[in-house]
């Protein structure tokens, strides 16, 4: 599957303070990366990110 051009792409990433740390958030991003690599997806990649918040809380700044 290939796609003309880039296409825009949003990566969230999140770890909560209790269970995660910071590398996390790396490996999150790396992960997307390569999926995007894998199906040949040139994409003008935005990251949001969401430090120490619990995934149980909807409200949360990466997503408002």
């Amino acid at each position: 599957m290939s796609f003309p051009g880039k296409i825009p792409a949003i990566i969230y990433c999140r770890y909560s303070k209790e269970e995660q740390r910071q590398q996390s958030i790396y490996a999150q991003r790396q992960f997307c990366e390569r999926k995007l690599n894998e199906y040949g997806i040139e994409a003008e990649i935005i990251v949001i990110v969401d430090e120490g918040v619990s995934g149980e809380l909807l409200n949360r700044p990466g997503i408002d």
